[in-house]
């Protein structure tokens, strides 16, 4: 079972900011959110997730798809 969880790349490093240390952050902008950004072009959610969860508001998280066969 596939889940992804949704967030912005801006509410990713707002979180990161919050918890993680300046040498972690440096990594967002050169190394992490490149990365995700290309996953999300190669194995997009909606394709291959069975469902992909809404985190914004990680208090109140909202499902947005279902996908009932996946890949």
């Amino acid at each position: 079972y596939k889940v992804f969880l949704e967030i912005t790349f801006e509410e990713s490093k707002r979180r990161a900011r919050i918890r993680d240390s300046e040498a972690t952050l440096s990594k967002y902008d050169e190394k992490y959110l490149p990365a995700q950004r290309r996953y999300l072009l190669n194995y997009p959610p909606p394709r291959f997730a069975d469902i992909v969860i809404d985190n914004s508001d990680w208090t109140h998280p909202l499902i947005k798809m279902r996908n009932s066969g996946g890949e």
